[in-house]
């Protein structure tokens, strides 16, 4: 039953934005999954409304298990392959930024090596978003089940609101 007091939107009226909220910076954290992408989408519609700056970015996740010293000999043929992950990821994400762009909206993009919670927060503490766009689930379903998910990490812990955005189910 619908709420007497609830009247629609007029859809052709001004979009309604607090004067109170100051809208400037987005942080908006991809791993390239179908939630992920509902968050960058979600990003820029508000991005056209509010004419915020986005800051799009993309964690290469280092793996954080200890090894047997043997192992370590073989560590530059890891460090190649986190560098060729990291140069498809940088080329993957410019092309998303220039998407962005192409839609008016001023976009930086990067790409950095390490534990994606961390590097989200940090990155949060060094450009101090208003706001981080984050997916619900990301690509790794076994890492979600053992660790929790990322998302939550950061929205417990960032400093700024974070937006969870979930993609539409088909």
């Amino acid at each position: 039953m619908a709420d007497p007091e609830f009247t629609a939107p007029d859809s052709t009226a001004e979009p309604f934005i607090p004067k109170d909220v100051a809208l400037k910076k987005a942080l908006v954290v991809t791993d390239f999954s179908p939630d992920a992408s509902a968050a960058i989408d979600y990003a820029l519609k508000l991005a056209k409304l509010a004419g915020i700056q986005i800051a799009l970015l993309h964690i290469v996740e280092v793996p954080t298990y200890h090894v047997h010293p043997e192992v370590v000999a073989a560590s530059k043929r890891v460090d190649e392959t986190l560098e060729a992950m990291r140069q498809r990821a940088a080329e993957r994400l410019e092309a998303v930024a220039e998407v962005v762009r192409n839609e008016g909206i001023n976009c930086m993009a990067s790409v950095r090596l390490g534990i994606p919670t961390e590097e989200i927060l940090t990155e949060a503490e060094m450009t101090k978003p208003d706001l981080i766009f984050i997916g619900n689930k990301g690509t790794s379903a076994l890492a979600r089940f053992l660790l929790g998910s990322t998302a939550e990490r950061v929205v417990r812990y960032a400093r700024c609101s974070v937006l969870v955005v979930r993609a539409k189910a088909e």
